[in-house]
């Protein structure tokens, strides 16, 4: 992306996924659907949704240097 090689990127968030599935899991663990195995992908008043966007990042040359050092340790 610095040298123009690649114009721009889409970046997922790990973290953002993780937290979100996991406590859709717990939420099911502790809370069961009744009925579990119905397919709840087309009721409209459905308990779970059906699509949960977490949201990317788009990277392009503007932004990458500071993508890069995200998550470094800062301490000297």
């Amino acid at each position: 992306m610095k040298d123009g090689t690649i114009d721009s990127t889409i970046s997922q968030k790990p973290f953002t996924m993780a937290l979100v599935g996991l406590k859709a899991l717990d939420d099911i663990h502790h809370y069961p659907l009744k009925p579990l195995a119905q397919d709840y992908s087309l009721d409209s008043f459905a308990p779970v949704p059906t699509f949960i966007d977490t949201g990317v990042s788009l990277i392009d040359k503007n932004n990458v240097d500071t993508m890069l050092n995200i998550g470094e340790d800062k301490t000297p």
